[in-house]
């Protein structure tokens, strides 16, 4: 991303706000900007192409993008609630903690199955079902203090910025204070994940793992792809326009 920002520079583009990028794709867009999908469709924009970025597509179809791009920033203009925080917290409840949280119980059961029966032989098979079961308990405490606490804030926060509730007065000051501990939790859990992945050998089972074994490494080669796509969405997307939104509502 950092590169097609410094090729949007080259060619003398004017830069955007994060949340109006044009190097987002067309799903990430619609998520953050109230009233972008609309925007969208009236530039003739396909919204299918929704893993696509908006930049792609408009060269694609030869729709002109700083066209697109000023009704998006029209939008963002008129528009208390463009930041979205409330349909970006829908998205990652349903595409990504629930997908989590389900999945959890099993991988610590096959991990532990794993363990039971190839432990004797194969001592990187006790480690890795350590590194799960740390990796699931750490993943659950932190999806639990983020939903009971930290996104129901951020939607009184939206709904304030829309007139429709008064100015939430939060305990812990200034939302830098928790997204610190959040994103500071993230990277415990990228560090669990880099030693799941070393544990596994890259997310091998070893030639004579049965199928329980390999059961378990696709799964959490997959857990590890979602989670850090949900990471990446927390720490680059949500946690910026939270603090976006609270720096201009004055919040303290």
């Amino acid at each position: 991303m950092a590169a097609a920002h410094r090729e949007s520079e080259d060619r003398g583009e004017e830069r955007c706000p994060v949340f109006l990028d044009p190097d987002l794709r067309l799903e990430e867009l619609a998520l953050r900007v109230y009233g972008a999908e609309s925007a969208l469709r009236a530039h003739a924009v396909p919204l299918r192409a929704s893993d696509q970025t908006l930049r792609q597509v408009c060269q694609r179809e030869q729709i002109p993008l700083d066209e697109v791009l000023a009704s998006l920033r029209r939008i963002a203009d008129e528009e208390a609630s463009e930041v979205g925080l409330g349909a970006l917290i829908r998205h990652i409840l349903r595409e990504h903690h629930d997908p989590e949280r389900h999945e959890l119980p099993r991988l610590k059961r096959l991990a532990a199955k794993v363990a039971r029966k190839h432990g004797a032989a194969h001592p990187e098979a006790l480690l890795l079902a350590e590194l799960v079961g740390n990796l699931a308990d750490e993943l659950e405490a932190h999806l639990a203090r983020e939903e009971r606490v930290l996104f129901p804030y951020l939607l009184d926060l939206e709904r304030a910025a829309r007139g429709e509730a008064p100015l939430p007065r939060p305990h812990f000051g200034s939302l830098r204070h928790p997204l610190r501990i959040m994103s500071a939790e993230h990277a415990v859990e990228d560090e669990l994940l880099d030693a799941v992945q070393e544990a596994t050998n890259g997310y091998a089972a070893p030639p004579n793992g049965d199928e329980t074994w390999r059961e378990l490494v696709d799964a959490l080669r997959a857990l590890d792809a979602d989670l850090t796509r949900h990471m990446h969405l927390e720490d680059g997307v949500l946690y910026p326009l939270a603090l976006a939104l609270e720096a201009r509502l004055g919040v303290e």
